[in-house]
């Protein structure tokens, strides 16, 4: 493991970044299509596509609801969380 090598965080800016992000993109799921009510918008994540979190370029993001999030290289571990079964019970 290279001690030198910077963390991989996200930016101090990323919540109003994720935020900004996902209402310009209407709360809509870019894989599925899927819009969001606004009581579930929480279920609505910003993706790194490349896997770098500090790595904000548009082009490198992607909003996608939990369940499509899930399905990403990596990301396997969202569905052991409460957010993705309740996701999951609203929209079969």
């Amino acid at each position: 493991m290279d001690t030198n090598a910077p963390a991989d965080l996200y930016s101090e800016d990323y919540e109003e970044l994720s935020l900004q992000f996902r209402k310009n993109n209407n709360w809509t799921c870019q894989k599925c299509g899927i819009k969001l009510k606004p009581e579930h918008h929480h279920f609505l994540h910003v993706h790194h596509i490349n896997g770098v979190k500090s790595d904000n370029k548009p082009t490198n993001l992607m909003c996608l609801c939990i369940k499509c999030h899930s399905e990403q290289p990596d990301h396997d571990h969202l569905k052991s969380k409460e957010d993705y079964i309740k996701f999951i019970s609203l929209y079969k």
